[in-house]
Order: C-alpha cells, then structure tokens, then sequence
C-alpha cells in the first residue's frame, strides 16, 4: 500500500496549510515539558506513555526465551560473545545500567517492561558490535512500543542538513558517541534505550532544551545544534578555520553540560580536525580521508562528494546477475539507495519506472520478475557502476570573493515522470561565472494515464517546492530566483489568473504563484 500511495499522484498533491498538532503529540509534548529536569550532569525525562494507567504484562519469560537465543549464537561466535560482555561491562562502569539484586528481581509491577537485547555487526565495520534493544517485541499482543507515544517530530527535514554543510570553506562533523546454566542477571537501564518509540523525541526534546539556554551568549553555537544536526550527527561548514574550531568548541561544551559527549571530528581542514580533540578525532592517512556524512561519502582531502551504494541485503547472486531479483529483493535493493540531494536520481529515476512496472503487473512478492523487467534490471545495474565515477564538490563556492548568487530550478515532464534540478549561478568579483547543482528531485508518473500539460504543471510545482526549499534552509544571499520551464501551456497558465481554471489546474497555478 505504501508504495502504491508512492505512485499516486495525490500523494504530490497542492501543498495544504501547515499541520496542526494531533492531541497524541500535544500530550507527549506536554509529558516532555512537565518531567525533565536536570539531575547532576544529565537530562531526566519520562516516558511518553499514551495511557497514565498502562497495564504492562509479564515479559521476564519472553525475554528469557530470546536470551537463550543469543546465547547459543555467541557459542557458536567467540567474538561476538567477547565483544558482547565487554559492551555489558561498559554499561555498567559509565552507569547506563545497574545490576538489581535478587529482593529486587522479585518485585513484580505491571509496570515492569524486560527488554529483549541482541547484537548487530555492522557490515561496513568488521567486528563492531551494537547492542539493540528490542522495544516492539510482543506478549500477547502488546509491546512496550505500542505502549509509548512516538513523540513530536521537530527535526531539521534531512536535505536541510547537508545543504548548509555546502554552503562554507570549511566543512566539519562529528557524531555522539557467561553462564548460561544459572538464572540470568537482571539490569536496570538508567539511560534512555534507542529502540523505544518515544526515544528520538525526547532526545531531540532535551539537546534543543539545554541549547537554548545559551541562545543569548552562542547564538551562532545554538543554530549549529537546533539546525545543523540530524539526529546525532553533527553537520556544518564556515567561512574559516578559526570560525570553524571556536564554535565547534562550544557545540561541544554545550552539549558535555547535558551529558552529551561529540566525539570523532573529521574536517576538510587537517588544523580544525587537530584542534577539535586530540585522540577524538578519526584517524586515517591524509589523502585516503573518506567519511559518511548523513550516508553520504565525503573524500576530505579533495573536499567532495563520492558514491558507492551497498546492497548488503541483497544476496550476491542477485548483484552478480546470476540470479534474477524476486519482486522483494528488487524494492530492498532500491530502497538501499540513500541519495537526499538527488545526485543520482538520473541512475535512479529508471529505478523507480521498473518499479512502478511491477506494481503494476501485480507480481507476486517472492516471485522472480519476467524476462522482460529482468532485462531492465540488468541494464540499470550496469549503468549503476558508473556512479563510483561521480564527484560533485562539496563546497559551492570555493573560488574567492562572491559577487552574485542566483538560483535557477529547471522542470520538464514525459510520459513517464516529471522532475526538477536546482543550479547556482555564481558570479565572482572577477567576473568568472561558474555554475554548480544544489539539488535534485525525480518522481514517476502517476499509474494511471495523464496529459503531458498535467504533468508539465506538476514538474512546476515540483520546482518550486524545490526551490523554495533551497532558499529557506541556505543562508546565501540570493539575487536572483528563475524557474524555468519548456512548456508553453504552462507558462500561459501561470500569466493568467488562477481563478479562471479548474480545481487541478487553478490550485497548482496558485502554489507556483
């Protein structure tokens, strides 16, 4: 259902008024503001809990039949039973968690929730172990997650992030750092679990709380934290390296007074990387510097962006083209490419049409695609292995003195899909122009049949969403917006009143307007 709605065109429809609070999120905003409080050096909240009076069932026996599971993968797994006990032991010497004694394992309370944990090895990290917690694990029915309320979602739109982290000279970021023959040990978790639903909320509640606090003395440390930051990765960019270490700096020091710790700064800048933290900062030879900013790849040392999309989801039969994709392993696969800025959206677009294809002829999800789609495939995924060979600069602006910005949206539509593409136009205190992509949007046609003028207008609409966007979340000074268009019936709609046309035509004019 979600990727037929992904089809639908309503699913791009006129922009509607701003959304207004659902009563869910005005009670969890609520329970944010009435039980945090700070305790020592940390943040204390409570959980979002939809009803005051849950009744919570036993869980000590499901999570007990989970445990014994992972035990007998860590018998089978040296490593991973090592790392495992050591991440334990680190939980409970930094405080996270604290063994209970046997009076107080038998206390039982229909609010009393265990929590079902197992270790995840991350592909790109040979021998990392995360410890996750299983939140959405089921009795009879009922989770701590469908329990708890998700929370108001007051974070930055993603492409947002990276936009600013484009904008300066100086680019910058970081990240937030037995025996199984006698009855388990019990541990009380202290900290927040990422894996409960109400967690990214009242985490994102807390960092913007103790930010603001200092909005008066680092107004500019304050945006980096409530603008420049996604979830717990730190994004940003300045005009220079002194710029870049001072607020940095106090990022840091305004998050340390809530408990957080930034750790592993990586910078374009080999100074502001030294200055950031010595023994913090990653570690690598200058030159083969590449690091993940919001999933995607930065070269630091030539300062741009590069692709490589892993499918480790997808069996390597599939990738290989010895094996053709079932209908899932299709959509996993171009699920798996994370692209906010729509660099590849040209590779990706062909993508979505093949999709759309087989939604549309209803194959089956374990069924592998027709001769027909499967010959699509493999010529996508050979076009796929030229994006390694893609660069695009990550800082706009990187030849001297700016003289004038303009931002030109360019919009065309077919058949089969509409899209629009959002350039720089920059000219420099000596004359010399030079033209750079910020962003890019494709979406596929709608499945059922539409006129090319439709979806001409829809491309427009498109556009300006887009370049609005741009304009919004840049802190550059524009001196020009021009949205362009081939169409002719198109820009005759948008010379005339809105009101003269039909519902589709008119509310669509009027957003562009």
């Amino acid at each position: 259902k979600m990727v037929e709605d992904y089809f639908d065109m309503e699913n791009f429809g006129v922009k509607t008024a701003p959304p207004v609070a659902a009563s869910d999120d005005v009670r969890a905003q609520r329970i944010l503001e009435d039980t945090t409080v700070k305790v020592g050096r940390r943040y204390q909240t409570g959980l979002l809990w939809k009803d005051d009076h849950v009744v919570l069932p036993p869980s000590y026996e499901m999570a007990y039949r989970r445990l014994v599971n992972v035990e007998k993968k860590m018998k089978r797994n040296k490593p991973l039973a090592q790392e495992y006990d050591r991440i334990i032991k680190d939980y409970v010497s930094k405080g996270y968690a604290r063994r209970l004694q046997p009076e107080e394992v038998a206390v039982r309370s229909d609010r009393l929730w265990y929590l079902q944990h197992f270790g995840v090895e991350n592909p790109n990290k040979p021998g990392k172990v995360r410890l996750v917690f299983d939140a959405a694990a089921k009795v009879g029915g009922t989770s701590l997650n469908s329990e708890l309320d998700n929370g108001p979602q007051h974070y930055k739109p993603l492409p947002a992030v990276p936009f600013h982290f484009r904008e300066g000279a100086v680019g910058d970021g970081a990240l937030r750092d037995g025996d199984d023959e006698r009855d388990p040990d019990v541990y009380e978790m202290n900290v927040m679990t990422f894996g409960a639903a109400c967690s990214p909320s009242a985490a994102h509640y807390v960092k913007t709380m103790n930010a603001l606090k200092y909005r008066d003395s680092d107004p500019r440390a304050v945006k980096a934290i409530t603008d420049y930051h996604y979830v717990d990765d730190y994004v940003d960019s300045f005009a220079t390296e002194s710029e870049a270490i001072s607020v940095s700096t106090r990022v840091k020091e305004i998050h340390k007074d809530a408990g957080f710790e930034l750790c592993q700064f990586s910078s374009s800048s080999p100074t502001v990387e030294t200055a950031l933290g010595p023994g913090r900062v990653k570690s690598f030879g200058w030159g083969e510097a590449e690091e993940k900013i919001l999933g995607m790849r930065w070269q630091i040392a030539t300062d741009d962006f590069r692709f490589n999309v892993e499918y480790h989801r997808v069996p390597s039969s599939v990738l290989s083209g010895d094996r053709v994709p079932t209908k899932r392993e299709y959509l996993s696969l171009v699920m798996s490419t994370f692209d906010p800025l729509g660099f590849l959206c040209c590779l990706m677009v062909t993508a979505k049409l093949l999709l759309r294809e087989i939604w549309r002829q209803k194959i089956q999800w374990d069924e592998p695609l027709p001769e027909e789609l499967s010959k699509a495939f493999a010529i996508w995924r050979k076009e796929m292995d030229a994006e390694g060979q893609f660069r695009c600069p990550r800082h706009y602006f990187g030849r001297g003195a700016v003289r004038a910005v303009e931002l030109h949206v360019f919009v065309d539509a077919s058949q089969a899909a509409f899209a629009a593409v959002a350039y720089w136009r920059v000219t420099y205190e000596d004359d010399d122009v030079q033209v750079g992509i910020v962003s890019a949007k494709t979406k596929c046609a709608p499945m059922r049949t539409m006129m090319i003028p439709w979806l001409e207008l829809q491309a427009a609409v498109l556009g300006t969403r887009l370049m609005n966007t741009v304009k919004e979340e840049h802190s550059v000074v524009i001196t020009d917006l021009v949205l362009w268009t081939d169409s002719k019936t198109v820009l005759r709609w948008n010379g005339s009143s809105h009101r003269r046309y039909k519902q589709f035509v008119g509310n669509r004019v009027a957003e562009i307007l």
